[in-house]
């Protein structure tokens, strides 16, 4: 982790998240000293809070572990067919659920979806 102290004259002052990372990196076709050698400021960017303010951060590439798992990818086909069902909502429905997403500070989408998983 590289703590960024004149993060203006990196990329912007609300930097977040890859930058650097190209087609080739996301196909793993190149390693991350390479996508380095290219651009100098490749890596993902985050701001974190701290007692004086917030700093920015860089870290190094990573790709994030998918096991793929028969429960993981149950879940997966339970989420799709709610994501298919809320679009197949009347606009009466959906507005229906925008209002009953709103008393909880949710979009309706949400609160459907949150139902969705719940029942099942």
């Amino acid at each position: 982790m590289v703590v960024i102290k004149d993060y203006r004259r990196v990329i912007g002052p609300r930097m977040r998240g890859r930058f650097g990372f190209s087609q080739a990196d996301r196909l793993h076709l190149r390693s991350y000293a390479d996508a380095l050698a290219v651009n100098p400021h490749a890596g993902i960017y985050q701001q974190r809070r701290r007692k004086g303010g917030s700093i920015t951060v860089r870290e190094k590439f990573y790709w994030p572990a998918n096991p793929r798992t028969d429960t993981q990818q149950a879940w997966r086909a339970v989420f799709t067919a709610g994501v298919v069902a809320y679009h197949a909502l009347s606009a009466d429905d959906k507005k229906y659920w925008k209002k009953k997403g709103a008393k909880y500070h949710m979009t309706g989408y949400n609160k459907f979806l949150s139902e969705w998983l719940h029942s099942h």
